[in-house]
């Protein structure tokens, strides 16, 4: 059960470069739709 408690410890120090990670994929994903759906989509 070692594991867990690393975790916990990374999961702290690496919060940071989780989000900023995440804000990068979600840009990229944006940018990504944005090229398949660039005719006008009816919703």
């Amino acid at each position: 059960m070692a594991k867990s408690a690393t975790a916990e410890t990374v999961s702290e120090s690496a919060e940071d470069k989780t989000r900023r990670s995440l804000f990068q994929y979600i840009r990229e994903v944006i940018t990504e739709l944005k090229k398949v759906t660039t005719p006008p989509v009816k919703s």
